[in-house]
């Protein structure tokens, strides 16, 4: 602690004499040399090395969360010289695999970067320590209480710098593993991450559960590259059960995803839907997480016939995406709502066909919900035909197999709408059907299931429509009413659940503000009343 002060106080007391030798002399001060990249993403690494430790001494998760959220943008700068500076200042026993990792980049700029310059805590914490140094005039009392705080920040600053955390070794090692996925080495990617996976078999820390969950969801996504997806499905089970165990929700959500997406890429859709009933999806999970979840178990659903089921399910997980980004996920998303709503009987609007990033994929589609609109039976065996390897690849052939009877319904409510009368042979040459037989028989199921409002008489084998009734005197407008409030109430309640709420009001305690008085602190926080601790704090002080 004594160096550190002394180091200081030369480091101020050269800083004090620069400006005067530069007025001595009338030239002019010389700028600091831009950072480069490379420098520039290894300070980055450091500073979020430094949150890491302080989020885990402090206990506070929220500061692992944040480096998480920008693990995206970090994965982008990352590079081999980069990652042999860090791996060689927080973790030497994995140099070596990140000197086996090629790469082009030269060593020049991390040569010129001091190891040690980014230890010291960041800009923030480190100006509010020199803050109570450049303080002066002040009165003895404030100085004294000034050089405490800088004495107390300095302590809690080197105890930072001094842990050594698992959290942070989990870190870099992600980091390794997902530079080696990237690059090529998936065969290295896949032994980092396994041996991550079962380093953390090992711990029960909370820190760790955020940390957790990309680690999950990285080792299913490169062992499903590598083809192995179905050897490591009992080690995801039994990973997802210890974390049930430990309460480790955020590992929870991402293991439920990986076990579903393994299951249904096996087309295993019975054990996918006895594990999604037998087990919960927690509540704390990433909106990410959600969608995936929602889109699997729309899956599911519409595999078992469940479609109203699987339009809400297919409904949310586009709702909880990306508006913007994730356009592959969308994709897959849409194709299959569309399928769900034309098994349904309804026509998807034609503004789900119209975003940009989405118009070229959903090509197909959109052909195939104007044959199966129109109801015409040759139209819709033209665009299965035409449209075979797209429809194969993205693995809804058997979905839209089943279109065909919906076809045939369309067909059947056009002649409904059109005709009173009309003979079952004419049904029949009109829908393209082989024989009056087959006619007779849709005819009849449509009816029984309240496709069309007709009948049939059997003597003169004729499909007798009767009069379409006024549609607000049937119980339609108040199912959608129901379905438009239960809705609104969902909403509202996920909205409910969402809320998050400060640890601290004001420099208060969560008990403190629960023994005053509700609608005088409602008032203090609004700023519509003054706050009467101040006022009686001014009258003790006169």
């Amino acid at each position: 602690m004594s160096d550190k002060k002394e180091s200081a106080a030369a480091a101020s007391a050269s800083a004090a004499a620069a400006p005067a030798a530069v007025a001595a002399v009338g030239g002019k001060k010389d700028e600091p040399k831009p950072l480069s990249q490379q420098q520039q993403t290894i300070r980055l690494l450091r500073s979020h090395v430094f949150i890491i430790r302080k989020g885990v001494v402090q206990q506070d998760g929220r500061l692992l969360i944040r480096v998480l959220r920008q693990l995206t943008a970090v994965r982008a700068k990352l590079t081999q010289p980069v990652l042999r500076a860090l791996t060689k200042q927080y973790l030497p026993a994995l140099t070596k695999t990140v000197d086996g990792l090629k790469d082009d980049a030269s060593m020049s700029d991390v040569a010129a970067a001091n190891d040690e310059e980014d230890l010291s805590p960041p800009v923030a914490v480190a100006a509010s320590s020199a803050s109570s140094e450049e303080k002066k005039g002040e009165s003895k009392e404030a100085a004294a209480k000034a050089a405490a705080e800088q004495a107390e920040v300095e302590r809690k600053e080197a105890e930072l710098l001094a842990a050594e955390v698992a959290e942070v070794d989990v870190y870099i090692q992600l980091l390794v593993a997902l530079y080696a996925y990237d690059h090529g080495h998936k065969d290295v990617s896949v032994s980092l991450l396994s041996t991550l996976f079962k380093q953390l078999a090992a711990f029960n820390r909370r820190s760790l559960d955020p940390l957790s969950a990309k680690i999950y969801s990285f080792y299913a996504l490169a062992t499903e590259q590598e083809g192995n997806q179905a050897e490591i499905r009992n080690q995801l089970l039994l990973a997802h059960r210890t974390a049930c165990l430990q309460h480790n929700e955020p590992g929870q959500a991402a293991l439920s995803v990986c076990i579903l997406r393994s299951y249904l890429s096996a087309h295993l859709y019975s054990q996918a839907d006895t594990f999604r009933l037998k087990s919960t999806f927690p509540e704390q999970r990433s909106n990410a997480q959600t969608a995936r979840y929602c889109y699997y178990i729309g899956r599911i659903q519409a595999v078992q016939l469940h479609y109203s089921d699987a339009f809400a399910s297919l409904t949310q997980a586009l709702r909880k995406a990306p508006q913007k980004a994730a356009v592959g996920f969308r994709q897959v998303c849409t194709k299959l709502l569309i399928l769900v709503q034309l098994l349904m009987g309804d026509i998807p609007e034609r503004s789900l066909f119209s975003p940009r990033d989405l118009r070229r994929s959903l090509a197909p589609y959109l052909a195939l919900t104007q044959a199966v609109r129109v109801g015409d039976l040759a139209t819709f065996g033209q665009v299965t035909s035409r449209h075979k390897e797209v429809f194969d690849r993205d693995g809804l052939e058997s979905l839209i197999v089943r279109l065909r009877a919906n076809v045939i319904k369309a067909g059947l409510r056009k002649i409904n709408l059109s005709y009173s009368r009309i003979a079952l042979a004419d049904v029949a040459a009109k829908l393209r059907l082989d024989s009056v037989e087959d006619a007779e028989a849709l005819v009849a199921k449509a009816v029984h299931d309240g496709v069309i409002d007709a009948s049939i008489e059997r003597a003169t084998r004729t499909m007798v429509s009767r009069e379409v009734a006024d549609v607000y005197a049937t119980s339609e407008p108040q199912q959608a009413f129901h379905r438009r409030v239960q809705f609104t109430m969902q909403m509202h309640q996920q909205a409910v659940k969402s809320l998050r709420y400060p640890h601290n009001v004001g420099g208060k305690t969560k008990n403190e503000w629960e023994s005053d008085d509700d609608e005088e602190d409602e008032d203090v926080i609004a700023g519509n009343a003054p706050d009467k601790r101040e006022e009686d704090k001014k009258k003790d002080d006169k």
